[in-house]
C-alpha cells in the first residue's frame, strides 16, 4: 500500500523524513504550465504530485518549529540538510530543464500562473538554501525555559552580557557579533535574574525527585556560578555608570516588581541573613556522585580573590 506524496510530505516532522520523500521524487511540467514534482517510477512507498516548491517550504517550516521551540541540531540532521538542501537543487535543476524545453503556450501558461499565484520558485530556493545552512536563531527565553539541567544552561550562560535600558529595567542578551559558525545563536532578552531562577529550578526538582548530580552536572556547577556572577558584576557597573534618571527609574521598577538581583546572588552586595542562589546550587544532594569538596564550597564566595571579575566573555572560564 502506497502513501499519498501530500500525505507524507504534511506528516514529516524531520529533515531524515523530509530527505527520503525528496530522494524519490522528479520534476515535472504540465501542458498548462504547473511545475510539480512527482514520484519516481521506482518507488513502491508514494503516489501522487506536489508543487515544485512544497519540499523547500516544508523544510523551511521545520526549522521555524525547531527555532521555536528551542530544539538543536543533532549531528544526524546536519548530515540530512545537506543532504536535503542538494536533492532539491537537483530537482530545481530539473525543473529549469524542462520549462527551456517547453513549447510557447505552455511557457506562456506557467508565466500567467507565476503572476496569478504570485509564485517565483527558482527565485525563492537560494534564499531558503542560505537559511537552511545558517545557525538556529532560537530566542533565549525559549532557551532558558526549555534548559533541563546545567549541561545545557552553562552553554547559554557562557554567551550572556548585562544590559540597562534607560526606564531602568536590567536585562541579560547575547551580542549581535556572536560568531556565525555557531550551532545556535541567541535573540532576544531576558531579566537579569532569568538564568539563576532556572538553575534553581532544577536543582528544587531534582531534590524533590530525590535525584543526585552526575559527574558532567557537578563539573558543570562551578563554572555556571563564575559566569552568573560575572555577568552580576558586570550589571552592577553598569548600575553604577547609569545617569541619574536611569537610576530613578531601576528603584522604581525594583519596588513595583519587588526585584533585587544583587542581594539575591549573593557576594555582589554581601548580605548573608538567607539562602542565596549560590547556596542552594551547590548544596549536596542525595544521590550525588562524588559531592563537593570543601575547597569548591569556600570558592563559591570567593569569586574576586580568584579574579573572577576579570574572566573575559563569552567564553572564558
Amino acid at each position: 500500500m502506497t502513501t499519498n506524496i501530500k500525505t507524507a510530505l504534511h506528516q514529516a516532522q524531520t529533515y531524515k523524513d523530509l530527505f527520503s520523500i525528496a530522494d524519490k521524487l522528479c520534476a515535472g511540467l504540465s501542458s498548462w504550465g504547473y511545475q510539480y514534482a512527482s514520484v519516481t517510477p521506482q518507488s513502491s512507498l508514494y503516489h501522487g504530485t506536489i508543487a515544485i516548491g512544497a519540499v523547500a517550504e516544508k523544510a523551511l517550516k521545520i526549522r521555524q518549529g525547531m527555532e521555536k521551540n528551542g530544539v538543536k541540531f543533532t549531528p544526524e540532521e546536519k548530515r540530512n540538510i545537506s543532504k536535503l538542501s542538494k536533492q532539491i537543487s537537483h530537482l530545481y535543476t530539473k525543473d529549469i530543464v524542462n520549462c527551456k524545453r517547453a513549447d510557447r503556450l505552455t511557457t506562456l501558461c506557467r508565466f500567467v500562473m507565476n503572476i496569478l499565484f504570485w509564485v517565483n520558485h527558482h527565485s525563492k530556493w537560494p534564499s531558503y538554501e542560505k537559511q537552511l545552512q545558517q545557525p538556529l536563531s532560537i530566542s533565549l527565553k525559549t532557551a532558558v525555559n526549555k534548559a533541563q539541567n546545567y549541561q545545557e544552561l552553562l552553554p547559554i550562560a557562557n554567551e550572556l552580557h548585562a544590559g540597562l535600558s534607560w526606564w531602568g529595567y536590567q536585562y541579560a542578551y547575547v551580542p549581535t557579533s556572536t560568531s556565525i559558525d555557531k550551532e545556535v545563536i541567541y535573540k532576544g532578552r531576558i531579566a537579569t535574574g532569568a538564568t539563576a531562577k532556572k538553575a534553581l529550578k532544577i536543582i528544587q526538582e531534582m531534590d524533590k525527585n530525590k535525584m543526585g548530580f552526575t559527574e558532567n552536572e557537578a563539573d558543570c556547577a562551578l563554572p555556571f556560578c563564575k559566569k552568573i556572577y560575572c555577568l552580576y558584576v558586570e550589571d552592577n557597573s553598569l548600575c553604577n555608570q547609569a545617569n541619574w534618571l536611569t537610576a530613578i527609574f531601576r528603584s522604581v521598577v525594583r519596588v513595583i516588581f519587588w526585584t533585587d538581583h544583587q542581594s539575591k546572588w549573593g557576594d555582589i552586595l554581601p548580605t548573608r541573613k538567607y539562602e542565596t542562589y549560590p547556596d542552594i546550587i551547590c548544596k549536596k544532594l542525595t544521590g550525588s556522585i562524588g559531592g563537593w569538596t570543601e575547597a569548591f564550597e569556600k570558592s563559591i564566595f570567593n569569586w574576586e580573590d580568584q579574579g573572577a571579575t576579570y574572566i573575559p566573555f563569552p567564553n572564558g572560564l
